[in-house]
């Protein structure tokens, strides 16, 4: 006769908790809050390897944001089982140089201190879009040089690629930098059209009131500054602006915008020729 399984575990403690459990719903909750890469690392009892991210736009007036590199970059570096050690961000052309570039600068001095071991970008040319030595080359080879691999969100193969990474480095940046030359070309070709078509190009015009251009025509001619004060002839549009801004006009734009404005204005005659 079969004993009853129940029957035989009185008397021989509490019950075992079934595998599946409790267990699972814990690993559970911790799966979903921890990332995969840093799970891993810990349950092989392995020490996190710390990273940096390097993110860049290349206009710093506030119509560019990286918050689209950022999510997928730190992604991947949870992933390949890294803790991001530090954010670096510059708002400039990938094109300008080292000491233009504050965040790549602080980038490569923390990098000669081994701050971190990698460098995760969303895309090579966040780096650079110079194919010269100067520009992304010598970036690849100083990081290279302090032991820091970089990590490509878009180009994963640069971490595999073996005997031929240096070869599709190089194409790579020759590829952004083409791109740049492009987006460049069209540009101008874009501006040129428009001013043949009359159309003004560039910043607003600075919208200036009567009473100002009258002062400043008054100014550059030699008004004096107050009654009783001399005459003084000669003097700059650099004058003029900083006599404006003290005497409290609102609005005074740069001396070059002034001085056209004002002679655009004497040409047509209401002020006659003082601005000249």
């Amino acid at each position: 006769m079969t004993a009853d399984p129940a029957e035989s575990r009185r008397g021989a403690g509490p019950p075992v908790t079934p595998v599946g459990s409790a267990m699972e719903r814990r690993d559970s909750a911790a799966r979903a809050v921890t990332p995969p890469g840093f799970a891993r690392a810990l349950l092989r009892c392995e020490p996190v390897t710390p990273a940096a991210v390097y993110l860049r736009v290349s206009k710093d007036d506030g119509s560019q944001t990286t918050d689209n590199q950022r999510p997928e970059v730190m992604q991947m570096a949870a992933g390949r089982g890294y803790e991001v050690a530090q954010v670096y961000e510059d708002e400039a052309s990938g094109a300008k140089g080292v000491d233009e570039r504050p965040a790549l600068r602080r980038l490569l001095d923390d990098a000669a201190r081994g701050k971190f071991r990698a460098v995760f970008v969303w895309r090579l040319d966040r780096l650079s879009r110079d194919d010269t030595f100067r520009g992304g080359l010598m970036f690849l080879s100083e990081l290279d040089r302090f032991g820091v691999a970089v990590l490509s969100h878009q180009e994963t193969w640069i971490d595999s690629a073996g005997p031929f990474r240096a070869v599709l480095v190089q194409i790579s940046l020759t590829l952004a930098a083409e791109e740049r030359r492009t987006l460049i070309a069209r540009t101008k070709a874009g501006i040129a059209r428009a001013r043949a078509q009359g159309k003004h190009v560039g910043r607003p015009r600075a919208q200036m009131s009567e009473a100002l251009i009258a002062r400043a025509v008054e100014l550059r001619a030699g008004a004096p500054i107050a009654p009783g004060r001399p005459s003084v002839p000669g003097r700059t549009w650099r004058d003029v602006r900083a006599l404006l801004a003290a005497e409290g006009f609102a609005g005074v734009p740069s001396h070059p915008t002034l001085a056209r404005a004002c002679e655009a204005l004497g040409q047509k005659g209401p002020l006659g020729t003082a601005a000249a």
